[in-house]
């Protein structure tokens, strides 16, 4: 509220009293509110930071109409990220949205408020309550904009172990805590990344801004990229760009295919908005990502099992041997069947039959870790027709020891 110095007499049964230096509290035309905390008499660049919470949820928003006349209005929230001089990607989001690229508005009465409606969307970044007045038309002439900013709150461990277990996902993947940890470089935080840390906010740094790795990574599991819309890495073309509704997408824009996918402007299947926003999204995809990651290492495996099986049932005498255990972290890996979902009968029957057990995994799942960042931990290897062999690839180019690097982090 805006504060008045005043000076004046009042006259009361017929006495005067004077007051001078009192202060009148006045209520500014149009108030903003986050969660019933007033953000006007707030400095902008200081203590206009609303958090979203670690559920995560978003803000209640509220506007407050105190004029004798209606308000149209709508609250944008952009933000735009840059790694290295350049733009990686920009988020836009209008509440209520467009339609069909028209302005749509909310028509908040005299002495009424209205309480922003975000839907399913967790976004930060600025946010601007832009609004006219009375009968006036939407332009640059008569938009007045008032200014907060939406960073991100990040859960702890309990938070994030109650979800996978309520998903179910800890079943699935006994390694996920581990490798989320080791993608968010959460470490051993009891802090989970999927927003730069810290809570002491400004408009010029990333904290509460989620947490990038490049080139297109974001959140807990650094949710990459699904592939290409195109094969190769060059440019598109402008034929290609055409093809593939990509013509006028900027640097750093995204748009939603017929497929629900989310594209970049480089052609490539990247995170959704709400996957880089919403940590559970993010879980969510990442257990999809190793979906579709299991199934290549099942393929994989079946060609590899079956080559050896030839190879032994031409060859009693001379037996493909499986590899020797190999300790990354705290696991050991060796020629074991698996206990992940899923893998083949055929080919668990191939490695030797165990126990399931904490610290002594198969070389199967070691291969799915390895191929969640790319490459092959384990596999078979021949030349032309001579006797095939298991190797391992412990090191990789892109991403040195990733499977010790997963294996070496606290659940």
């Amino acid at each position: 509220m805006s504060e008045l110095e005043l000076i004046f007499d009042v006259e009361v049964a017929g006495v005067t009293r004077s007051f001078q230096n009192e202060v009148l509290r006045v209520r500014p035309p149009v108030e903003v509110f986050a969660n019933d905390v007033q953000l006007n008499s707030k400095d902008e660049a200081t203590d206009r930071f609303v958090p979203i919470t670690t559920e995560p949820a978003m803000p209640v928003i509220t506007i407050s109409n105190n004029m004798d006349e209606e308000i149209r209005g709508r609250l944008k929230i952009e933000y735009t990220k840059n790694y290295s001089g350049q733009t990686v990607r920009k988020w836009l989001n209008y509440y209520p949205s467009e339609e069909n690229e028209e302005v749509q508005t909310e028509t908040i009465e005299a002495h009424n408020s209205w309480n922003v409606d975000f839907g399913d969307h967790i976004r930060g970044g600025t946010a601007i309550f832009e609004y006219v007045t009375g009968e006036n038309e939407w332009n640059d002439d008569n938009i007045q904009t008032f200014t907060f900013y939406l960073r991100g709150r990040n859960p702890n461990r309990d938070e994030v172990i109650s979800y996978i277990e309520d998903e179910g996902y800890d079943d699935q993947y006994w390694f996920l805590i581990r490798l989320i940890r080791h993608e968010s470089a959460t470490g051993s935080s009891n802090e989970f990344r999927q927003y730069n840390p810290g809570t002491n906010y400004t408009t010029t740094s990333v904290r509460g801004l989620p947490n990038f790795g490049p080139p297109r990574g974001y959140g807990l599991g650094q949710i990459d990229n699904f592939g290409r819309l195109v094969t190769g890495y060059s440019a598109l073309t402008e034929a290609q760009r055409e093809e593939h509704n990509l013509v006028g997408v900027e640097r750093g824009e995204t748009i939603v295919d017929d497929e629900g996918r989310t594209i970049d402007w480089q052609g490539y299947i990247v995170a959704s908005d709400n996957q880089v926003w919403n940590w559970k999204e993010n879980i969510d995809t990442v257990i999809t990502f190793l979906d579709i990651k299991k199934q290549t290492i099942i393929n994989k495996y079946t060609s590899w099992v079956n080559t050896a099986n030839n190879w032994n049932i031409n060859h009693p005498e001379d037996l493909v041997e499986q590899h020797a255990d190999q300790v990354e972290g705290d696991i050991t890996f060796s020629s074991i069947e698996s206990f992940i979902d899923d893998i083949p009968n055929n080919v668990n029957e191939y490695f030797d039959d165990v126990e399931d057990s904490d610290t002594t995994k198969s070389f199967i799942d070691a291969c799915l870790i390895r191929y969640y960042n790319g490459g092959y931990y384990h596999r078979l290897r021949r030349n032309g027709n001579q006797k095939p062999y298991w190797d391992i690839d412990r090191e990789s180019t892109q991403s040195g020891f990733y499977v010790e690097h997963i294996c070496s982090q606290d659940e």
